[in-house]
């Protein structure tokens, strides 16, 4: 009767409990997704204003460049403190101070006066924009390591998403044109304008508005709730187990007499619980780590090359205008979320390494078919073809190397260590453009081609070197202790 009783299924009241944590979890990863969202269109809502804006300022064309690594280099740096945040304290604070920082940045950017405070907006901008290291955080810290791939990869279809919607919000005000009297010698005739260049920026400040009500009123961080526990006949169970049923699992509460050989002890090094002072797991796989970063860092190289020297191609190669560019970039955009939606089904299929290596087959065929043989350059069609499978290439690498970083990682905190991922990859946002730019003025558009082609091969070569690395957390733990273990009786046996 006793065993009956320890086996009876939990109290209904558990159950529901169990229900609503689901339902608030879910809830919460919508939210990640709209910040997501909003932060991704919140980018490309200025970027074809830009131009406009610096000629309104009386800048240089190269402060263009300036403010594409100011945004990066603020994200670069703030990424890995808000992800230790995160790990100390919960996701929303980190969220709405990097949020509150987007609006101070957006509204400095929509009444900058000098090519200075459009840099020192795009920083602040570009420091709020950190905030998408804690949302990934979040999202693998409340998903269990079998889904990842698939949450992971809908945070970075909601970034296409945003890639494709921003740029239309900011075509649909290239009519605005209003004045406003200020008087003052800060604007040209003691007027302020909210036209092409500054609308996109105010637009930008009431989505980052509506994005931190939303935050304040309706988030509710789930990753420091408990999993539902249940109490009967004196003993505490565990009510969500491996296989999601409804059977508990037994957790005494009180300490029990072992009845197996106890293992040999760990070294401290391999010890869970063991940390450095940095909060940084000890027994994670530094190299599996460093190997995913540089991967990351040359995919992201790629992209940067990628979306810099487009328009500039297109123009000087085939007379497309800013227009027909725009169309271009809308169109890799939807083919880009159509790609992230089939990553999960694909990693089902064929696991998430040989996706890896699909997609990075593919950024380098983009390479291999965008350069001329013959000098000159290629067809436009094979050109427009080329960019368009780009578009499926580099979802397939970008999603998959976040998904593996986050399985390598396992159940730890992964504020810290993604955040240390989203700075690789602004830093390679950083480096990647200046290579492709001077490439470009150098060499021409083969050698932009060439580049993109050269680092997916290096990331390529990377991924089938460490094949063995690109493993889940418990994987890697395992070998160590093996290793371990194998070394020890060795030595037992030698003595």
């Amino acid at each position: 009767m006793e065993s009956q009783h320890l086996l009876a299924k939990p109290a209904p009241v558990v159950s529901e409990a169990k229900a609503k944590q689901a339902k608030k979890t879910k809830a919460s990863l919508n939210i990640i997704l709209f910040t997501v969202f909003i932060g991704s269109a919140m980018y490309t809502i200025v970027l074809p204003s830009m131009p406009a804006y610096i000629t309104q300022v009386h800048a240089q064309a190269y402060v263009l460049g300036w403010l594409v690594s100011a945004f990066s280099a603020g994200q670069f740096f703030l990424s890995p403190a808000l992800g230790m945040w995160f790990n100390a304290r919960n996701a929303l604070e980190p969220l709405l101070f990097s949020g509150a920082l987007l609006v101070l940045g957006n509204v400095l950017y929509s009444i900058a006066w000098s090519k200075w405070w459009l840099v020192v907006s795009r920083v602040i901008i570009g420091m709020g924009a950190a905030n998408v290291s804690v949302c990934r955080a979040y999202a693998a810290a409340v998903t269990p390591v079998d889904k990842r791939t698939g949450v992971l990869s809908l945070i970075a279809a909601a970034q296409g998403v945003g890639f494709v919607v921003g740029p239309a919000m900011g075509a649909a005000l290239a009519s605005v044109n209003y004045k406003i009297k200020v008087g003052g010698s800060l604007y040209p005739d003691g007027e302020y304008r909210i036209n092409n260049a500054t609308a996109p920026g105010w637009l930008s400040v009431v989505l980052c508005l509506i994005n931190l009500l939303v935050l304040a009123l309706f988030f509710t961080d789930m990753s420091r709730v408990p999993l539902p526990m249940a109490k009967r006949g004196g003993e505490v169970y565990d009510t969500i187990d491996d296989d999601d049923t409804d059977v508990p699992a037994k957790i005494p509460n009180r300490p029990t007499t072992p009845t197996t050989p106890v293992p040999d002890p760990l070294p401290l090094h391999l010890i869970p619980a063991r940390k450095s002072c940095a909060g940084v797991d000890k027994t994670l796989d530094l190299v599996a780590i460093c190997l995913a970063m540089a991967i990351f860092f040359c995919i992201i190289s790629c992209f940067g090359c990628f979306e810099t020297t487009l328009s500039k191609l297109l123009k000087a190669n085939y007379s497309w205008g800013t227009a027909k560019a725009g169309i271009l970039f809308m169109s890799c955009g939807v083919i880009s979320i159509f790609a992230f939606l089939t990553i999960k089904p694909l990693g089902n299929v064929i696991g998430d390494r040989l996706v890896l290596v699909v997609g990075l087959g593919i950024m380098i065929g983009t390479g291999l078919l965008c350069i001329a043989y013959n000098g000159g350059h290629v067809p436009l069609v094979q050109f427009l073809v080329a960019n368009c499978i780009f578009s499926i290439g580099y979802p397939y690498s970008s999603a998959i190397i976040y998904a593996l970083f986050s399985k390598i990682l396992g159940g730890t905190d992964q504020g810290t260590m993604m955040g240390l991922l989203t700075s690789c990859g602004s830093a390679a946002r950083t480096l990647g453009p200046l290579a492709a730019g001077y490439g470009y003025y150098y060499g021409g558009t083969n050698t932009v081609y060439i580049v993109i082609g050269g680092l997916a091969a290096l990331a390529l070569v990377l991924t089938l070197a460490g094949w063995s690395k690109l493993v889940t957390y418990d994987v890697l733990l395992d070998r160590k202790l093996a290793k371990y273990r194998s070394s020890r009786r060795l030595v037992i046996q030698s003595a």
